[in-house]
This record gives structure tokens, sequence and C-alpha cells, in this order.
């Protein structure tokens, strides 16, 4: 895997980056992420009371109500398309903090408030300080992650929990001289976290599924990450079987999906998701699309010799790849369901 060049691209990035960035430069960058992090906590926690309890919220609260934790659990089973982890913790919250607007969306918004050190951290991690800083500002203020910090719903949850996974899963695919403890260690939190993921919102089994198949690519012609990948995977998969029978019985009973609006033509759809993530604004639209298409446009000008089967699997493995595939995949495997 040393060899890969998705590998040396990365790490003479982020080597590069932390070469230049000064004692000041640091400072500097730990007050920017702060502020930005204030922001974040200001925009999540502002008026979190504000508005009652809409339909998807009372019915959160109709199923989290009970003395008994089975009864949520039997909730979840029966009588919600969503595996049982979210309703679980807001049952807690219930029975021993309050069940007010407040209460109920608090852990959305701890849950937005953190996703953004996360997104800081994957930043970091992948391009460096300054990309890092970037991500977890358009992570404090997108009205897509605001909204869901203030819903008592389990998707600001389910975004933690993809967002924690996919930082281990970086480590774990990056980072090959890390002692046998300390890759153990990496294991176990992206298991922990992919499981939570997974429990929380069938989306998040999506995204697990997604980083199960990349670690299965990435992995190929290395024997020991490949072995590697598979123990996460098989790890995974035995936490999740309990719950595979209620999810296909979900799946089945859920056949009249009518109050969901036709996604129209891929193109369409997309531009549309996109304007739905993006602040709902047409500049921002405009500006991610050229972003996006310099990207792919770079990436194509520095491929050395012809586009053949080697370049794409060479741009499967890089990080631009991965940031590619983190936007595109998800939307394009829900489209087809």
């Amino acid at each position: 895997m040393l060899g890969h060049p998705w590998y040396r691209e990365v790490k003479g990035l982020v080597e590069r980056d932390e070469r230049t960035v000064s004692d000041t430069d640091a400072t500097v960058a730990r007050v920017v992420l702060l502020s930005i992090l204030l922001l974040g906590v200001a925009l999540r926690f502002h008026g979190l009371d504000a508005q009652s309890l809409w339909s998807d919220e009372l019915a959160t609260w109709r199923r989290t109500s009970f003395a008994d934790v089975g009864t949520v659990v039997d909730e979840a089973m029966y009588r919600d398309v969503h595996p049982p982890f979210y309703l679980v913790l807001i049952h807690y919250v219930v029975l021993h903090v309050g069940d007010s607007e407040w209460h109920l969306r608090l852990p959305s918004a701890m849950a937005g408030i953190l996703t953004v050190l996360v997104v800081y951290a994957i930043g970091k991690r992948t391009y460096g300080r300054r990309s890092g800083l970037l991500a977890a500002g358009l992570t404090a203020v997108c009205w897509c992650p605001v909204y869901f910090s203030q819903e008592a719903r389990g998707n600001a949850l389910m975004l933690l929990f993809v967002s924690m996974a996919h930082w281990f899963w970086f480590e774990l695919m990056m980072t090959h001289d890390m002692d046998h403890r300390t890759r153990n260690g990496h294991i176990v939190g992206y298991c922990a976290y992919a499981l939570l993921a997974a429990y929380t919102h069938y989306f998040g089994l999506l995204m697990v599924g997604l980083q199960a198949v990349g670690a299965l690519l990435i992995s190929i012609g290395e024997r020991r990450v490949l072995h590697r990948s598979m123990t996460m995977c098989l790890i995974v998969f035995m936490g999740f079987a309990p719950w595979l029978p209620t999810m296909l019985s979900q799946f089945g009973a859920r056949t009249n999906i009518s109050w969901i609006e036709s996604p129209g033509e891929p193109v369409f759809a997309f531009a549309a998701f996109l304007y739905f993530l993006f602040n709902r604004s047409r500049y921002l639209l405009v500006l991610v699309g050229i972003l996006y298409a310099s990207l792919a446009a770079l990436i194509f000008r520095e491929n050395e010799g012809p586009i053949d089967i080697t370049a794409v699997k060479r741009f499967t493995r890089s990080p631009d790849g991965i940031v590619l595939a983190w936007l595109v995949l998800p939307f394009l495997i829900t489209y087809v369901v």
C-alpha cells in the first residue's frame, strides 16, 4: 500500500501543508476553528425550541415515552421505519431529562456541534489544515446540517457517526506504520461508530456499506490490509445481523411509498440534491459545480499517459476519488432504489 499513488499523494500534501504552517499559523488556525465552532453552536442552539414539534418529531416523542426500553424497541420494530438506536437514546432523555422541544432536540444539536469538529479532522487528515477549516466552516453554517441539528430525529446523529467511522476508516486505509495496538484500537473505533451509524439510520448503513466496498477495493493486492478490511467488515456484519430480519420485514411492509416524490431525470435530480445541500442557493450551486468540474479537469490533466483502466483505478484510490464518491454514490444508489 505504501507504493500506491493515492497514498503518496495524500502523504505529500499533508506533509507539505504541515511544513509550511508556523507556530503562529497554528495558533491562528486554532482561533479560527474555535470561532467556527462557536458560530456552529450559536446557529444550532438559537431558537432550538422556538417551533413546536412537527409530525415526525411527534412520532419520536410518541414512540419513546414508555416506562421500559423493550417497548421502545418494539415500536421501532413494528411501527417505525428506522433502526432502534435513536429511539432508545431519546427514551432515556425523556425518562431522565425531559420531553420538551428543547430536550428532545438537544441530542441532535450536540451531535451537530461535534460533527463540525470531526469534519475538520477529516479535512485536515485528507488535504491539510486549511481544507479542514474550510470543511468545518461549511458544516457549521450550511442550512442542511443546521436544520437537522434542530430536529428531534436521528439524521444529525447518523451524520456524526458516519463521519467518525470515516475518520477511523481513512486512518486505517492511509496509515501503514502504526503499531499493532493503535491499529487494533482504530479497528474497534471504526466498528463501533459504523454500527452506531447503521443502527441509527438506514442511510448510515448505506454509507457503512460503501466504506466496506471502498476498503476492499483499496486492499486489492495487499494481503495484510485486505485481512484488516475483511475483519472490519465481518465484525460490522455480525454486529448488525440481529437486526437484519427486522430490516427486511420493514422494507417488505413499506410497499406504498407514494408520499415520496418521483425524482425525475437523474441529472436534474442530482442538481436539486446539490441545491438542497448548499443552502438552496443558485450561487453556491454554480460554485460547487465549478469546483467539482475543476477538480475533475485537474485530475485528468495530471494523469500521466492515456486514460486507461490503470488510471481509473488510481483515481478511485485517490483522496479526490473518495471525496467525489462520498458526494455522488449515495445519491445514485438512493435514486436507483
